[in-house]
């Protein structure tokens, strides 16, 4: 990558489906903070494995895959404080201050999956980003 002057982005660990959005944990202050600590380590791990080479490591991605399905919108506090905030902490002062954090979040639109009424608008989707 630096021979060439290729930019690298990492994406972290995505929970299986199962786990996907902590279904399975009635405590998502729980969910998040084991993810979080699941992603730094293997941050971490892959920075001194490729040491010589991270100067191309520009970016880290959650790879939680935020959505406007209401459990996500209905556990922001959660997810801002024992996930984004301490995630993104802790990748800037253990890796470099300059790595760009980020997320990719999405719309779910599958109506015959998840029924139209799942779906939070796009106004209240919008604030929710705006708040975290």
């Amino acid at each position: 990558a630096n021979e060439v002057g290729l930019k690298i982005h990492l994406g972290m660990s995505m929970p299986s489906s199962d786990f996907r959005g902590g279904a399975h944990f009635t405590n998502k202050s729980e969910y998040f903070d084991m993810f979080n600590r699941l992603q730094i380590s293997i941050a971490l791990e892959i920075w001194e494995k490729f040491e010589d080479s991270t100067s191309s490591i520009v970016g880290i991605y959650t790879g939680l895959e935020e959505n406007n399905l209401p459990g996500w919108v209905n556990n922001k506090d959660d997810l801002v404080k024992f996930y984004f905030e301490p995630f993104s902490s802790a990748i800037k002062e253990k890796l470099r201050s300059d790595v760009t954090v980020w997320s990719s979040p999405y719309a779910v639109l599958n109506t015959e999956l998840h029924g139209f009424q799942h779906f939070v608008s796009a106004e209240e989707y919008a604030s929710f980003w705006g708040d975290v």
